[in-house]
């Protein structure tokens, strides 16, 4: 793995609209980057700073409404973030030009999507699932449920009026599951369980942790070499010789105070990079993995 002052990171910013494929490709520039990504109902974010644009490109730029990040290192590299913008701000920092853009991964379908259903008798939550994930107009990422909790059965039927996130928070929170929206696609995973066709990744020194993980109430925060490929809701194993306590997140008389290692499931990354100085890696939420169940 490299070091995180190597000369072979990578990154590459495009920036355009989504009825235009000649989007300004800006990767020779100084880049600054924060991409938040997490499993709770919210959308993805990107904060993104391009330093000394041309005249010409700062006017363009802010007639776009699409960015697309991929970050990594050569011959490890892929996209970290894809989405839409929906604020741009320039400024003079003397000596320098920066243009701030912000943008969100799957923001408008978030905001604007609003529901109105009623479901008759003994209507499933599949296909409520499906009737919202449709209102917000979103492709299935992942639906991964038991078979009995998608096949329940709403006896008494399900009506509900008002923003779509809402009706969906109120579902997570009856059948304990997980929503978000990833890539522009719609995921529903249960708390205990996590994506599916994703491989266990393991967290050390050799591949990159920095520090020691530290422990919190709900599971261990991790830093590591930036790392594209990591998603919310998979699973990590963290192998450590020993870990710091979060105190003040932590019940002192039932806090561990040594572990070797830990499963957990990423439940938010936090991806921060400049191309121009030391910044380049990926702070990791995870939380506890559940026992498996018998």
């Amino acid at each position: 793995m490299p070091s995180p002052t190597s000369f072979n990171r990578f990154c590459r910013l495009r920036i355009g609209s989504s009825e235009d494929a000649n989007a300004l490709d800006v990767s020779n520039l100084r880049i600054q980057f924060e991409i938040v990504k997490s499993s709770i109902g919210k959308p993805n974010t990107a904060t993104i700073k391009v330093f000394n644009l041309s005249e010409s490109s700062r006017s363009k730029i802010q007639q776009f409404d699409r960015v697309v990040l991929e970050a990594g290192y050569e011959g490890s590299n892929g996209t970290i973030f894809s989405g839409e913008v929906f604020n741009v701000f320039p400024r003079r920092l003397q000596p320098e030009w920066v243009i701030e853009i912000y943008a969100s991964d799957g923001g408008f379908n978030f905001r604007e999507a609003y529901t109105t259903a009623s479901y008759g008798n003994n209507v499933s939550l599949s296909q409520i699932l499906d009737g919202l994930r449709g209102d917000m107009n979103l492709e299935v990422g992942q639906i991964n449920l038991s078979d009995s909790v998608l096949n329940s059965k709403k006896i008494m039927g399900w009506q509900f009026t008002g923003d779509t996130s809402k009706a969906l928070d109120e579902l997570k929170l009856e059948y304990n599951f997980d929503w978000s929206i990833q890539g522009g696609k719609f995921y529903v995973i249960a708390r205990d369980r996590t994506a599916d066709a994703k491989p266990v990744f393991e967290i050390n020194s050799e591949s990159g942790m920095i520090g020691s993980p530290v422990l919190t109430e709900r599971g261990a925060d991790v830093k590591t070499l930036l790392n594209w490929q990591l998603i919310p809701n998979e699973e990590i194993n963290v192998v450590s010789v020993g870990q710091p306590i979060k105190y003040a997140y932590l019940n002192i008389s039932s806090a561990k105070q040594r572990i070797n290692y830990g499963n957990f499931i990423v439940r938010q990354i936090t991806h921060i990079g400049d191309t121009r100085g030391l910044d380049w890696y990926t702070m990791i939420e995870g939380y506890d993995r559940p026992p498996e169940v018998i």
